[in-house]
């Protein structure tokens, strides 16, 4: 699922980030142009959805932690999922 940048919030000193869908990944919770809100200073736990920078795109996955491996899941099979040796940090949370 792919992001747009949409905004800001200046709500608590800028914690929350509002994106775009640009794809129906989400289907049936969200669709293409839905905007989502990111908390960006939330604790992120295995299992979490969240935003996530990757080879220039913002993606929606879920979020594993495996020993040293951060392994992010599609929520649709059509994707492959990322797996990421020692990754420090995830763009936020999101409450879907």
């Amino acid at each position: 699922m792919k992001l747009t940048y949409s905004r800001a919030e200046s709500k608590d000193n800028n914690r929350y980030c509002v994106y775009r869908l640009t794809d129906n990944g989400l289907s049936p919770k969200a669709q293409a142009g839905d905007e989502i809100q990111i908390d960006t200073r939330a604790e992120i736990k295995s299992g979490d959805m969240v935003a996530v920078f990757v080879n220039g795109e913002t993606l929606l996955r879920q979020y594993h932690k495996k020993g040293t491996e951060t392994i992010f899941n599609a929520s649709q099979p059509d994707y492959e999922p990322i797996i990421a040796e020692n990754f420090k940090h995830c763009y936020g949370y999101i409450g879907c």
